[in-house]
């Protein structure tokens, strides 16, 4: 694989962990910083003010995060080099995943 299947791999697993420490950050504080493309305006969505909206834009958020880790780790299995680790981790995550839900 050459230089850059490895560096789109990785800027898409840093953007999503990065949206999804986001995420975090705005279910902790209660309000959902929204920005306007091409202006210095944002507007801030609070949880108690307006409860539809910010747990709309927080997941959309969160799953786009969680999109962008998942679609880097999907790349990551077309890969000779790392497809052994690849499938360890994939069995880890789903045994864990099964474990929560039983």
């Amino acid at each position: 694989m050459d230089y850059g299947y490895w560096f789109t791999v990785i800027a898409i697993f840093v953007t999503g962990l990065v949206m999804v420490m986001q995420a975090i950050s705005y279910y902790r504080t209660g309000v959902y910083t929204k920005t306007f493309k091409g202006t210095s305006r944002c507007e801030l969505i609070k949880r108690a003010d307006r409860p539809h909206a910010y747990w709309f834009n927080l997941s959309l958020h969160m799953l786009a995060g969680v999109g962008g880790v998942y679609f880097s780790l999907w790349f990551l299995q077309f890969d000779p080099t790392v497809k052994e680790w690849y499938e360890a981790l994939i069995e880890s995550l789903s045994h864990r995943i099964l474990m929560l839900f039983s």
